[in-house]
């Protein structure tokens, strides 16, 4: 993950100390660059994807624990109502909000990952939600990286290749709306 990351960077920085590239895009990525500066953090090192999965567990754990007043000052819409982990372990880390020792110790978060669900005895969930959270923001991270380089190496303003991008969505669930029902077509059963 780590090399796609910095492969992105590097190409994004290249296009931005061009002296071709117009200055307004130039502009246009540096602001949205900013925008996901603070989810960076998060998903371009090691120890971010750590820090994101612990503040993650932690937080799903003070909502699981939650009344409705605690739920106001988390800033949380509802209680979490999904199992944290379906091991009987009440010391369990994730039901603690705390990160495995296994995880902690390991050299990656995704090896200590897999190592603690081949020894846990239960189904980790809390840790699955936390893992989809990371790849959301992962990709959102990588589809701004993708935008501006889409947009320096073009001459596109950022803007219109986001567009682009929604236009392109728009359709394809135009698309699927618009297809036939396959089960509304067939024969009735005898």
């Amino acid at each position: 993950m780590d090399e796609m990351f910095q492969t992105r960077i590097d190409t994004v920085a290249a296009k931005l100390n061009q002296a071709s590239v117009d200055p307004e895009l130039k502009l246009g990525a540096s602001d949205a660059l900013r925008e996901v500066r603070a989810d960076q953090r998060d998903v371009l090192t090691q120890d971010g994807r750590e820090a994101f999965v612990l503040r993650y567990l932690q937080r799903e754990a003070e909502r699981f624990r939650a009344d409705d007043e605690t739920l106001d000052a988390l800033d949380a819409d509802e209680q979490r109502t999904k199992p944290l982990c379906t091991c009987s372990d009440s010391g369990c880390a994730l039901k603690d909000g705390r990160l495995p020792v296994l995880v902690e110790n390991a050299e990656t978060l995704e090896q200590g990952l897999r190592q603690f669900r081949r020894r846990h005895r239960g189904n980790p969930v809390v840790l699955d939600d936390a893992e989809h959270a990371l790849d959301d923001k992962v990709g959102r991270v990588m589809q701004v990286y993708d935008h501006i380089m889409i947009s320096l190496s073009n001459g596109i303003p950022i803007d219109e290749v986001r567009a682009l991008r929604s236009d392109d969505a728009d359709a394809e669930g135009d698309e699927q709306a618009a297809a036939p029902d396959p089960e509304a077509a067939a024969p009735p059963a005898e």
